[in-house]
């Protein structure tokens, strides 16, 4: 298992290696999303939070806010699948498709013991088949290796939902009976 200062590490060398799937948003660029609706107006109010200011230009995706919040064993399953997205979105660029346009990574997560890759695409630049497919391969491998220490895993009954190799699965056992939940 990576240290929290390796994995932290590692987590650098995958935003270096795909810069555009997570690339920051340049000057002018105007997402929807950033607009409040009047959903969001209704729930502030309701709850008495505060309104976010309107930022016309949000340069930071909210992975740069959040990080890559996976296991570390998953770690190199997110870099191979962030390689494949760079190259797939450098040919969109090299076939025409404006940078701001390129799909581009939202987050990245565990959720209910799978891998989640989430991203935004626009109408001119749609996620692509082969896209897709690199994010669901990246999901397959991921079920079936240790969110641990990245061997070869499985979902294991009484361990929770994510899957754990053999090694990984004793120590959480034995977490388990002295923290009194065996």
């Amino acid at each position: 298992m990576l240290s929290e200062h390796d994995a932290e590490n590692f987590t650098l060398q995958i935003y270096a290696a795909a810069p555009l799937f997570f690339r920051f948003k340049t000057e002018g660029y105007l997402d929807l999303g950033d607009i409040p609706t009047a959903e969001d107006l209704d729930v502030c109010e309701r709850y008495g939070l505060e309104i976010p200011p309107f930022v016309p230009e949000r340069k930071y995706p909210v992975i740069h806010y959040w990080g890559i919040e996976c296991w570390s064993g998953w770690l190199s399953i997110v870099l191979d699948a962030a390689i494949k997205m760079e190259a797939l979105l450098t040919e969109m660029m090299t076939n025409g498709v404006a940078r701001d346009d390129l799909p581009g990574c939202v987050q990245i997560k565990e959720k209910f013991g799978e891998l989640r890759i989430y991203w935004r695409a626009v109408d001119g630049a749609p996620v692509t088949p082969h896209m897709q497919e690199v994010i669901e391969d990246a999901a397959r491998r991921a079920a079936l290796t240790c969110t641990r220490c990245g061997a070869p895993g499985f979902t294991r009954p009484g361990l929770g939902i994510a899957p754990l190799c053999d090694a990984c699965a004793e120590t959480v056992r034995w977490q388990h009976k002295q923290d009194g939940l065996d």
